[in-house]
């Protein structure tokens, strides 16, 4: 890659993180682990488990399901379009 095409990608880089952090401290606020906040912010990949340990995420599962378990008095709709194949 030549540097222009490197420079591009690092300011990506910058604003997805911006982008992220924010996100993450706009609607997770109260749930992260304080201790964990340098494995959130450091751009590594996390299995389901993980993302939960740290309060990145509340469950693990079919969005289905947990929805019906969480929030039983909310139906969830599916807009998918279904493929002819």
């Amino acid at each position: 890659m030549d540097e222009d095409t490197i420079e591009w990608h690092r300011e990506l880089h910058d604003k997805i993180f911006v982008d992220f952090k924010e996100h993450v401290d706009k609607h997770r606020e109260g749930k992260l682990k304080e201790s964990e906040l340098h494995r959130i912010f450091n751009a590594d990949v996390m299995v389901g488990s993980e993302a939960k340990e740290v309060g990145l995420i509340d469950e693990v599962g079919i969005i289905e399901e947990v929805m019906d378990e969480k929030y039983p008095e909310i139906k969830v709709v599916d807009f998918a379009k279904k493929s002819p194949f």
